[in-house]
């Protein structure tokens, strides 16, 4: 938060900082910190589908070291523990620009076996027309907004990866889940709607 721009005030600069001291709890203080709605949690409804249980894929040795990095990184904030589950979804990893590796889960046969949430996602047209005759403006950045949801306990099964010879599983809404946006959206409307 940087206070020093000429637009705050000396008083308003004091306020300011007083609030930010308040809610601290409300901001992260790094990017691998992020907090928990309590507003909604995540469910994976498979109706009456059998655990799916996917080979792992190999990960090329070169890549090892990278996928082990970022496995611990997740179990580090939380977002994933340790598993025994009957389900299981491979690891895709994908090269960046910047030569990093993107470790993504291949959830397809499960979001197959998974009833679907129509759940509308915002249009661009309406929130920009809405944005009309407005005062004020803020701008968030939502530190890893989807691990900010919780999965429902009975459903965190579901979400089970292998990597490196390890089973895990997400305890936060991961990336990849044909229900992960419409989840978000939801929760975003219930918190923002009325703003």
């Amino acid at each position: 938060l940087d206070l020093s721009a000429p637009a705050f005030s000396a008083e308003g600069r004091k306020k300011l900082e007083e609030l930010a001291e308040r809610y601290h709890k409300a901001f992260a203080a790094s990017d691998e910190e992020f907090g928990k709605t309590t507003v909604t949690e995540h469910v994976i409804d498979t109706g009456d589908a059998r655990p799916i249980k996917q080979p792992a894929r190999p990960v090329p040795v070169p890549m090892r070291p990278e996928v082990k990095k970022l496995v611990e990184n997740l179990l580090h904030q939380r977002a994933i523990e340790r598993s025994s589950s009957p389900w299981n979804s491979p690891v895709v990893l994908v090269l960046k620009k910047d030569g990093t590796i993107r470790m993504c889960v291949d959830y397809r046969k499960l979001n197959a076996v998974t009833k679907k949430d129509a759940y509308p996602l915002p249009n661009q047209d309406a929130l920009l027309m809405s944005l009309r005759g407005k005062k004020y403006f803020t701008a968030l950045d939502l530190a890893s907004g989807y691990y900010q949801i919780p999965m429902a306990d009975k459903d965190k099964e579901k979400t089970a990866f292998s990597a490196l010879g390890e089973l895990f599983q997400f305890v936060v809404l991961p990336f990849g889940l044909s229900t992960s946006p419409a989840c978000f959206n939801r929760m975003m409307q219930e918190v923002f709607g009325d703003l």
